[in-house]
């Protein structure tokens, strides 16, 4: 009765039918249509391998869409997830579960809504981390000043020249037990994507120490990400003084409104960020499913 196909040019057609709604499910599902002329030939044969159809009887009823995740080998991302409305939706996702050859976590962004959040508890899935994102609108905001001893500097990001640095920040500021530490390698990979802003990047430094990092990328819209001080110099209001500085570099580029997401659980940033005018947006949830084969 229930079935999960690999995709092929035999269900492609179905396929692209579901794909066309998936946004209904998650605004931030992946779409194919959107992505399909940047794809090369080998990521296209990969495709086949990590889009799965689910079926009942003759008809498709939906689809999971994933990759592995290379920084943490035994995470699997969900790219997209589409379920059409129908009390059988549970059985349909264990069959693709079922599928699974190993002990794995799913993982899975949303936009939170009542309909995801429903569908997705029912699968299994917890929610394992919250966002808010906040906006601030740049045409009403009004220049800060901010008193910088002389001892504290701007230092911008040259490409080619600060990437190590970069990198032992970040690893420093988002250290924990549950990620794998960034790599030379990564920070050059993140300075060929589309959303990366080449003079929007930023440290902040102490005597002659690098001890903060922030950047500004375009993803549809401005978003500042990144954003940290080294431990042994927060409380002292220089995550505000690198913060304003990204957002001066904001304006001054043109732009009308600029984004930061903060965990829901970070009520200090969030009350930074509501103190300079920024305003709350959207809710992001982050869920995971815990799946073990047995033996």
């Amino acid at each position: 009765m229930y079935k999960c196909e690999k995709l092929s040019k035999k269900n492609f057609n179905s396929f692209l039918e579901l794909n066309n709604k998936a946004k209904d499910f998650n605004e931030l599902n992946l779409d194919y249509n959107h992505i399909y002329e940047s794809l090369s030939f080998k990521d296209l044969l990969m495709l086949k391998n990590n889009i799965k159809l689910l079926k009942v009887n003759e008809e498709y009823h939906g689809f999971v869409w994933y990759n592995t995740d290379d920084s943490r080998r035994n995470i699997i991302i969900i790219d997209s997830l589409y379920l059409k409305p129908t009390d059988i939706n549970v059985d349909l996702f264990n069959c693709f579960i079922n599928k699974l050859n190993k002990n794995i976590i799913l993982e899975y962004e949303t936009l939170t809504t009542e309909r995801n959040s429903k569908e997705l508890r029912a699968f299994g899935f917890k929610e394992y981390k919250g966002n808010i994102e906040m906006e601030l609108c740049l045409k009403d905001f009004n220049k800060y000043n901010y008193l910088l001893n002389k001892n504290i500097n701007f230092q911008t990001f040259i490409q080619g020249k600060h990437e190590l640095i970069r990198c032992e920040i970040q690893n420093q500021v988002f250290k924990n037990k549950d990620r794998i530490p960034l790599t030379v390698d990564d920070i050059y990979f993140d300075e060929t994507q589309e959303y990366y802003l080449e003079d929007c990047s930023i440290f902040l430094k102490c005597n002659e120490e690098y001890i903060g990092y922030g950047q500004i990328i375009l993803d549809n819209k401005p978003i500042i990400v990144n954003l940290g001080i080294l431990e042994n110099y927060r409380g002292l209001g220089l995550g505000k003084v690198l913060l304003l500085k990204l957002i001066e570099m904001a304006k001054k580029r043109g732009f009308d409104y600029i984004s930061i997401k903060v965990l829901n659980s970070n009520i200090v940033a969030k009350n930074l960020y509501k103190g300079l005018g920024f305003k709350e947006q959207r809710e992001f949830t982050i869920w995971q499913l815990s799946v073990k084969k047995k033996r």
